[in-house]
């Protein structure tokens, strides 16, 4: 990991973390500290450190494939800020991605020690969760670096 790479991700996780502290409400489609869906969160908290500039979150209704295209599109989106690592090589700040049936359709901030930042519908706010719960171990599939130098 390079100086930048440590630099960004110490700075996403300490956003994250006050999106969680600040408990922002869960909200569809939202991408702002006044709510967010988990693409939001992790849009918001980029995009207020200067990644993923003009970036429109693209429209998906309202259903258990919710995330679907979203997702994609992140992932997408991640190739020209980011590179995947593999998930023994897991830093603060890093992105992580979580399939639920056969696709991403989740996101959090990784803070270190296991716990990570997300908007998770089930808890209706933005909260922290612990990588090593049976359901999130188990759903956890993608790491993302972003990287400063690509702002």
């Amino acid at each position: 990991m390079t100086t930048g790479e440590k630099i960004a991700g110490e700075k996403i996780a300490e956003e994250a973390r006050r999106w969680a502290k600040i408990k922002v409400p869960y909200q569809h489609r939202g991408t702002t500290i006044k709510g967010c869906d988990c693409t939001g969160f992790l849009i918001g908290v980029l995009q207020s450190l200067g990644f993923f500039r003009g970036y429109k979150l693209p429209y998906y209704s309202f259903d258990w494939s919710m995330h679907r295209n979203s997702s994609e599109n992140i992932i997408k989106e991640l190739n020209d800020y980011a590179y995947e690592v593999h998930k023994s090589d897991l830093t603060i700040g890093d992105v992580l991605l979580f399939k639920f049936a056969r696709t991403h359709s989740h996101a959090g901030i990784y803070l270190g020690n296991h716990i990570f930042a997300h908007c998770y519908q089930a808890a209706s706010r933005c909260c922290l969760g612990v990588l090593k719960n049976s359901m999130w171990e188990k759903r956890w599939t993608k790491v993302f670096r972003l990287d400063e130098s690509k702002i």
